[in-house]
């Protein structure tokens, strides 16, 4: 659930979102709503709503 997380918690987001195998994309949460986000290679970073991709499927916190 995006509001439980932290900033600095990593996001993940997967073609079958309760399916770690399909995890497709890696995102930094940054607080409100907001993450860190490199869409694709050769793109810039950039920072988006972390809703702005679909198939959300987790968030974890780097200890």
């Amino acid at each position: 659930m995006i509001g439980a997380l932290k900033p600095g918690d990593v996001v993940f987001y997967g073609y079958i979102p309760t399916r770690n195998s399909t995890i497709h994309h890696v995102g930094i949460y940054l607080g409100n709503g907001q993450m860190v986000n490199a869409a694709r290679p050769g793109t810039r970073v950039r920072v988006d709503s972390g809703t702005s991709m679909s198939h959300y499927a987790g968030g974890a916190r780097i200890l």
